[in-house]
């Protein structure tokens, strides 16, 4: 009995060293992930060096999207566009994620609560995007627009409680379906841009129907000389 006892005894201390040199494994891999961060945070970078920006940089590279050089690194319309396709959003929001695991897997979950908030948001101001970028917007598109800048902004708000409003989202949320209403088109089409592409659209009718003029003045030029 005694001996039985003994070897239970031995059993359960074996079992007990061994989870607790699994729970010392842990702790030490965990030391030496934070040791990691405070050693490259210690060093500082730019902010365009950052892995976070650097992956979503690659992304939008990849996506065909490109910042400009010029006032703070913004967007050309086009490139607004492509990046607010759902597939786009899914491509940044998924490279969040997959940099913070291979990066930096302690804030994994709080990267993935980010992820989330954005691909919520991205997609409902991509809808207003579509709704009221330079096509032409009747009353049913003008009752989806209505309801869809409200859904955009409350999530704004209440993911960034403590955000400023910038001029271009006040001029959605407070004038944007009074415009789309008196004018039938969105703000695309009054902007650089939107004259850019009415141009090239007339460019493409002169393209396929400069030759009717040629046409005409053909038949103009047989009908003077059979009467004459």
């Amino acid at each position: 009995m005694v001996l039985l006892y003994g070897e239970q005894s031995n059993v359960v201390t074996q079992y007990l060293l061994q989870q607790a040199e699994e729970q010392r494994e842990s702790v030490d891999k965990l030391e030496d992930e934070i040791a990691h961060i405070t050693d490259e945070l210690s060093k500082g970078f730019a902010t365009h060096e950052g892995p976070f920006v650097k992956e979503l940089d690659s992304t939008l590279q990849m996506l065909g999207v490109t910042r400009q050089q010029y006032f703070g690194g913004v967007f050309v319309g086009n490139h607004v566009h492509k990046s607010l396709q759902i597939s786009s959003i899914e491509a940044l929001c998924g490279a969040m994620v997959a940099t913070a695991l291979r990066e930096i897997p302690s804030i994994l979950s709080d990267v993935m609560v980010t992820a989330t908030t954005f691909r919520s948001i991205l997609a409902q101001f991509g809808r207003c995007h579509e709704l009221y970028d330079g096509n032409y917007i009747n009353e049913y598109n003008a009752s989806q627009l209505a309801a869809a800048i409200p859904s955009f902004m409350e999530s704004f708000r209440r993911a960034f409680p403590k955000a400023t409003t910038p001029i271009k989202m006040h001029l959605l949320e407070d004038h944007a379906l009074q415009w789309a209403n008196r004018m039938h088109v969105g703000f695309g089409l009054f902007g650089e841009q939107g004259a850019e592409s009415i141009h090239a659209k007339f460019n493409t009718l002169l393209s396929q129907y400069n030759t009717m003029h040629e046409q005409h003045n053909a038949r103009q030029s047989e009908k003077t000389t059979v009467h004459s």
